[in-house]
């Protein structure tokens, strides 16, 4: 197809990119009129329209005062289908399209009828002016459309002002109002354009509009489309833009968690720009201002729950009421850890428990604290978990020197490597990962100092934890005596393992009388006798011989006390 030039080529082009145009219709010949005999027209004259008035009737046309020395004649169709036939008495824009043999100006109206010619037609063309057609049906790429001449008019489904396949179907038998955008006589071709006009009419309803509205008039508005920045609400007649910030005092991600399509909401006329066509309007503003009512609701020292709303590398905001947000700077998250980023504390989302500190109503500023809302851990370890007390604490951090092991939130203790196992270690991951739970006894607490240590060597079982759990009493054991004690003597059966032996005899002294008695002869001579007999016969009985430090001896074990780690002895 050949180029063609101006606007048309141009429109042609549009609806060629979408539609693929019907073989039957060409726009190879497609022109302008060419100008008049009597000289060009200028675009002022040609488009100028007047307010006639029917002064008289006849069955082909009206007779219409303009204005002028003599009445002006609009011809009419009486066979063309009109809404409603104008009558004497009836007022009509009218155009000046030419002048009759007997001298009165012709007329044409394009709002009340379909041209009855192509004289018509190319008036309209060279006006820019709207003609009337119905709408035969649906063609290959657009609209058959009947202008009441003998050629049908091609309107392209890009000019037809709809957006889709069922909008072009509900057009079909209706009558609408389109402009020319290509007319050629010779080759009976008429192409149409029906959006231009629905964008014309949109133009002056939305002037017209804008003359209604004012700043801070509310008005009822309908959602008609959402956007990430925000929504466009029909206020009839005018779309006006309610951005996101404009939706709520609170933050909003996104207008669809808080508007539909359709919704009917009321809004406020924020701004009216008349020379733009353009109008701002607000949602929130209906509402009370949220930091009026922070000095009522939110006090210094107040523990309140709130939403983790946006996170930077100095703090975390956190909003305590709707609209109204304060800020947990970075220092005060955490008691114990150096926090290097907000997010290794909350996250976008979190509900948490905060402490206020400081609030400034009119600076819009208020300070909060995460860490003084949960407390400082350090003043309750001391009572929860003192010296000897035994717990269960998380690695938190391995060094070269041992592990720092986390044993109440916000309270990081020192688990030496020397304290770690029995067994001499080279490092500490050789028993420890990050992450795993460990049992542990406190073996130093300083809260002020805020330094804790903590062993777990200490709860490894030792050789009489076993022996303990492993002996029964009346069982018979060998064991050395190491140490004497007054009439107890304290016993080596093993490992280590020491237990007690009592005596039943006496102590002696230097002189073979027993310690705490008077001299009695008669006894004395009794108890050696009785240790002469004893060796006699090869007894070893401990009630006649007392024991000796060094000696070997076998024993039964009369008691066991796991609580007190306690093993006692008697001898055989």
């Amino acid at each position: 197809m050949p180029a063609m030039p101006g606007e048309a080529a141009d429109e042609v082009e549009d609806f060629e990119d979408d539609f693929e145009i019907p073989d039957d219709v060409s726009y190879d010949h497609i022109r302008k009129p060419e100008p008049s005999p009597t000289g060009p027209r200028r675009d002022s004259e040609a488009a100028e329209l007047l307010q006639g008035l029917v002064v008289g009737k006849r069955r082909d046309g009206l007779f219409v005062d303009i204005g002028q020395k003599s009445e002006a004649f609009l011809p009419v169709d009486p066979h063309a289908e009109v809404e409603k036939p104008l009558e004497v008495g009836d007022s009509v824009e009218v155009m000046i399209t030419g002048q009759s043999p007997e001298g009165y100006p012709v007329l044409s109206s394009f709002t009340t009828q379909r041209p009855s010619g192509w004289i018509q037609l190319e008036a309209a063309f060279q006006a820019g002016e709207p003609v009337l057609g119905r709408v035969l049906g649906t063609i290959k790429g657009g609209l058959s459309v009947d202008v009441g001449v003998r050629a049908r008019a091609f309107m392209p489904a890009s000019r037809s002002g709809e957006r889709t396949e069922e909008g072009l179907q509900g057009l079909v038998g209706q009558q609408v109002k389109a402009k020319i955008l290509q007319l050629d006589q010779h080759d009976r071709n008429v192409v149409l354009d029906r959006r231009s006009v629905l964008d014309q009419e949109r133009a002056g309803r939305r002037r017209e509009a804008l003359l209604k509205f004012e700043v801070g008039d509310r008005v009822p508005g309908i959602v008609r489309t959402l956007r990430k920045f925000g929504a466009f609400v029909d206020l009839g007649g005018i779309d006006g833009l309610l951005h996101v910030s404009d939706i709520a005092w609170h933050r909003v991600n996104d207008p669809s968690d808080m508007l539909q399509i359709g919704q009917e909401l009321t809004v406020q006329v924020l701004k009216v720009d008349r020379r733009a066509e353009r109008i701002a309007v607000g949602l929130k503003h209906l509402q009370p201002e949220p930091w009026s009512l922070v000095a009522d609701e939110v006090k210094a020292n107040d523990r309140i729950q709130g939403k983790v709303m946006r996170i930077k590398e100095y703090g975390a905001f956190v909003e305590v009421i709707p609209g109204v947000e304060g800020l947990v700077h970075i220092s005060d998250m955490s008691y114990s850890r150096r926090v290097r980023h907000p997010s290794e504390i909350v996250n976008v989302g979190d509900v948490v428990e905060v402490m206020v500190l400081d609030v400034k109503a009119r600076q819009r500023r208020i300070a909060l604290g995460l860490k003084q809302a949960l407390g400082d851990p350090w003043q309750r370890v001391g009572t929860e978990h003192p010296v000897g007390s035994k717990l269960i604490g998380t690695v938190r951090k391995i060094t070269n020197f041992g592990a720092f092991v986390e044993v109440i939130e916000g309270v990081d203790a020192l688990l030496h490597i020397s304290d770690i196992s029995k067994r001499r270690l080279n490092s500490p991951s050789e028993v420890l990962r990050e992450g795993q739970q460990v049992r542990v006894v406190v073996l130093d607490l300083d809260p002020r100092r805020r330094r804790l240590k903590v062993g777990m060597k200490q709860l490894e079982p030792t050789e009489l934890d076993k022996f303990l759990a492993t002996a029964e009493v009346g069982e018979t054991v060998t064991g050395m005596v190491v140490k004497l004690q007054g009439s107890e003597a304290v016993v080596d059966i093993g490992d280590g393992v020491r237990a007690v032996c009592r005596s039943e005899l006496q102590e002696l002294n230097r002189d073979g009388v027993a310690l705490g008695q008077t001299s009695d002869l008669s006894s004395l001579k009794s108890m050696l006798e009785t240790a002469w007999n004893d060796e006699a016969s090869g007894s070893q009985s401990g009630s006649q011989q007392p024991l000796k430090k060094g000696e070997v001896h076998s024993f039964r074990i009369k008691k066991l006390d796991a609580e007190s780690g306690s093993i006692e002895l008697d001898r055989i």
